[in-house]
């Protein structure tokens, strides 16, 4: 997880859940898409707007995922942190251990999630990108379960059908963090795997 100032170590305690919503009817509308259009995947869904956030550059689309560990157990947790103006940082969508799928920011608007990065030459990463962030402690001993992978998988996947977004720009943030080796997130994640999961059923 980066900021776009700041990092954090600590994140406050959350005071409840936020109330649950039906994927089909709120996701579709929060991402700007006519709801019959994708089919949804198969998750447990929440939504927890946070204020950080911006336009993207010139309007991209997304192209790109870039995948974090959160370095602090917790869903909820982290999504509070995520939420916090004064955090300076969000993702679009955070998932838990237990394959539950929080999203944060709309799919047409720049998260704060890459931090300094670059891709291919392009130093604004947060702009051509959708920020996912898996609920680890990003050890590379902590466990990423089949149910948060299968999420994340399924995720990525319904996105592929809206996006173009090729294997190769399925990437963690170690990979685009700069300098080089200021991020190592996510710590022990199998990204190969990810990719294979997430290709569309007709490929």
């Amino acid at each position: 997880m980066a900021a776009t100032r700041n990092s954090h170590n600590h994140m406050p305690t959350p005071r409840g859940l936020p109330r649950a919503w039906r994927a089909a009817t709120w996701l579709a509308a929060f991402a700007g898409l006519a709801i019959s259009s994708v089919p949804m995947p198969e998750a447990t869904w929440r939504l927890a707007p946070s204020p950080n956030w911006d336009q993207r550059a010139g309007g991209m689309r997304p192209d790109t995922v870039v995948i974090h560990s959160t370095a602090a157990s917790g869903l909820w947790l982290n999504v509070r942190y995520l939420r916090n103006p004064e955090s300076q940082v969000s993702s679009h969508f955070v998932i838990g251990k237990e394959g539950q799928i929080v999203q944060l920011v709309g799919l047409g608007r720049r998260a704060w999630h890459a931090g300094v990065s670059e891709m291919d030459g392009m130093r604004d990463v947060n702009s051509r990108s959708v920020g996912i962030e898996l609920v680890n402690l990003n050890d590379g001993r902590d466990p990423y379960p089949e149910a948060q992978v299968r999420s994340a998988a399924a995720l990525i996947r319904w996105m592929r059908q809206i996006y173009d977004i090729p294997d190769e720009n399925i990437v963690t943030h170690a990979e685009v963090a700069r300098p080089p080796g200021r991020k190592n997130d996510p710590a022990g994640f199998n990204l190969r795997a990810l990719r294979r999961r997430s290709r569309p059923a007709d490929e």
